[in-house]
């Protein structure tokens, strides 16, 4: 039924305008995408464009301008994985909500990069050393995903990043501290660095995230809790572990039903190998 279902509206958004697939409101179709962005067919029209190379393989390598996506003005969700886009990045379209890059081939993200009005923000396995994005810019971002990153070297500053709920950055093996403003955020439920092998320390302060539910911090060099840890009172999963001359002490808590001050080990080298 629900293919059923996905289909006849698939069908709908294609009778929008059938001889012109770049005046449809979803471009889903792989050979409909690729002909839309290598001829800058898009329009105002769009609104969700949907391409992984792994499904358009016609697009795999082929560098695309910024200029494909200019006359998108209202595009609100895309998914570009895997595509190579470079040029201006003021001619993205700013009413982007939801963005899925994975695989992203930029080494820095552009300060005029559109994101005041994103929600969402997936760029895993992509080739960033330097996330520029002033995330004050971004007051909607609620989920920021970063993993596998592994040429990332240091997270964004979070000064005004008040709605974000969930941080990945697990494999970031580059990644050699947090920035110390991610104590100020008021919102952030889930933050996730495992494999994130160079991180020694955790911000001092982050016991002041007191919406934070879920910390995972296994196999980083981290051997010891900052204190304020202690705060933590609506953490439900906390997960630990350290390196120590190559050899990995599964040192672990996940606790499922909240924390209290006797359940939280600040120095994780008492945990038993």
């Amino acid at each position: 039924m629900h293919h059923l279902v996905r289909d006849m509206g698939r069908e709908i958004v294609r009778k929008e305008s059938l001889p012109e697939p770049g005046k449809r409101s979803r471009l889903l179709n792989p050979k409909e995408v690729c002909d839309v962005l290598r001829g800058n067919k898009g329009t105002k029209k769009v609104e969700v464009l949907m391409c992984h190379t792994y499904r358009v393989r016609a697009l795999e390598g082929v560098p695309l301008s910024t200029e494909a996506f200019q006359k998108m003005k209202n595009l609100r969700v895309l998914r570009i994985n895997g595509l190579c886009v470079s040029g201006d990045f003021g001619l993205f379209p700013k009413q982007l909500k939801w963005l899925s890059w994975q695989d992203c081939p930029l080494e820095r993200i552009p300060s005029n990069f559109p994101a005041a009005n994103l929600v969402f923000l997936d760029m895993q396995l992509s080739a960033i050393r330097e996330f520029d994005l002033n995330l004050q810019c971004c007051p909607m971002l609620k989920e920021l995903n970063l993993s596998s990153c592994q040429h990332l070297r240091k997270t964004p500053k979070f000064n005004g990043a008040q709605s974000l709920e969930t941080l990945l950055l697990q494999a970031c093996i580059s990644l050699t501290e947090i920035d110390q403003s991610i104590c100020q955020l008021k919102s952030l439920q889930v933050l996730d660095i495992n494999c994130c092998y160079e991180i020694q320390t955790l911000p001092v302060d982050l016991g002041d995230v007191q919406s934070l539910r879920s910390l995972r911090a296994y196999y980083t060099g981290i051997k010891q809790l900052p204190e304020s840890v202690e705060k933590l009172k609506n953490l439900e999963t906390l997960a630990v572990g350290f390196l120590n001359g190559g050899r990995i002490f599964p040192q672990r808590r996940a606790i499922n039903y909240g924390l209290s001050e006797a359940d939280i080990h600040v120095d994780t080298g008492s945990y038993p190998p």
